[in-house]
């Protein structure tokens, strides 16, 4: 009977450690710092030099109604989405930048005051290899120029289903697609970024 007790409570025991490590590998544990969506083929970008830019994994990437904050990964590094929340800490005093959910500016405490919540992301982000991001043809909100006539670009965030669209820029790396049917090629290569912000 000794014996069976023993067996009882090594059970129990395994029980409840295995529902503690269960817990806290969850996909909803894990994703308690991102809005991103876990899904592999809803939290990713491309481009053609550096490849897959995971905005997941991190677990820090936030949409939100005036601006995104956080960091997304990639083969050579993070992209960083603001300076309030980089890897390192809040490094807005010596470099003030950020992605807006709307129009600019970009305050260096890591705000974005005229951040309405439209969906059309202004503003640039930075990555320690390839350099400035930029996520709008039109950065006069952001102390930039309006490229537009030239080069008509932007990255939108459907309001309705939280899905990116559109393309970043980059002078070392080029194009950053945010969703696949941005040239149809969904059929062979699914990707977007989805976020489950909404306005």
């Amino acid at each position: 009977m000794k014996t069976v007790k023993i067996i009882f409570w090594i059970f129990v025991v395994a029980v409840v450690a295995l529902a503690i490590i269960l817990g806290l590998s969850s996909p909803k544990s894990r994703a308690a710092g991102t809005n991103i969506n876990s899904s592999a083929t809803s939290s990713i970008a491309w481009d053609d030099i550096t490849g897959w830019w995971d905005f997941y994994n991190t677990q820090i990437v936030q949409v939100k109604g005036t601006r995104l904050e956080g960091y997304a990964s990639s083969s050579v590094g993070d992209i960083s989405l603001d300076c309030a929340t980089t890897r390192a800490g809040n490094i807005c005093a010596s470099s003030n930048y950020g992605i807006c959910n709307g129009p600019g500016t970009h305050a260096t405490d890591g705000t974005c005051s005229s951040g309405d919540a439209s969906g059309e992301l202004t503003g640039y982000g930075w990555n320690d290899t390839i350099g400035w991001i930029s996520f709008n043809c039109d950065q006069s909100s952001q102390g930039g120029t309006n490229n537009c006539a030239s080069s008509n670009y932007k990255v939108l965030i459907n309001q309705n289903t939280g899905d990116f669209s559109g393309y970043s820029w980059n002078d070392t790396d080029g194009w950053i697609s945010f969703n696949c049917a941005n040239d149809s090629s969904c059929g062979t290569n699914n990707y977007k970024v989805n976020t489950l912000w909404r306005a």
